[in-house]
């Protein structure tokens, strides 16, 4: 699979299966796809395709070392892209164990980095396992989904835990005495 690195909603997302390629739900030969792309080349971040998508592209939005809810998105009948944007449809979820673990791995290294909010994807692996499929940093989504399903005020929750990080990144840190 091909992911442009800079489009979001599913957009230019290229599946390549044997000598087939598929531009969302239109197929071409792998030589009509190349003869485009030297024609117009385009930067892709390549990943393995995991045939469990049917079962979800699960997104858990972070805030400041918080997980604050979840949601999954099915692709539309037919397709194998799980985004709204595209035809799927979101429903609420809860983050399992493999979301738990993957956060607890994440949080600490993306806090220490200065990224306070991010979402992150998980797919079902062929083992059977939900595994990380990219992180969100710029374009999270999500948060207006979630708190319709759970009726939560998830936004206002991510602009108090981000205020609570501000203020302990101004008053939390010992100042130099000059």
């Amino acid at each position: 699979m091909l992911k442009p690195p800079f489009n979001y909603g599913g957009n230019g997302i290229v599946k390549v299966e044997d000598d087939k390629v598929w531009t969302g739900n239109k197929s071409m030969t792998l030589a009509q796809f190349l003869e485009l792309f030297r024609a117009a080349p385009v930067e892709y971040l390549g990943m393995k395709y995991l045939r469990n998508v049917d079962q979800g592209d699960k997104r858990v939005i972070v805030v400041n070392g918080e997980i604050l809810g979840a949601s999954i998105r099915l692709p539309a009948k037919g397709s194998w892209i799980c985004n709204v944007a595209q035809g799927g449809s979101a429903f609420p979820a809860e983050p399992d164990q493999d979301d738990l673990h993957i956060a607890s791995r994440l949080i600490p290294i993306l806090l220490e980095h200065g990224i306070v909010i991010f979402g992150f994807d998980t797919l079902v692996n062929d083992a059977g396992h939900r595994t990380l499929s990219e992180i969100n940093t710029l374009s999270i989504g999500g948060l207006p989904q979630i708190a319709q399903f759970t009726g939560r005020p998830i936004v206002k929750d991510a602009a108090h835990l981000l205020w609570e990080y501000v203020k302990s990144e101004i008053y939390g840190r010992p100042t130099a005495v000059a």
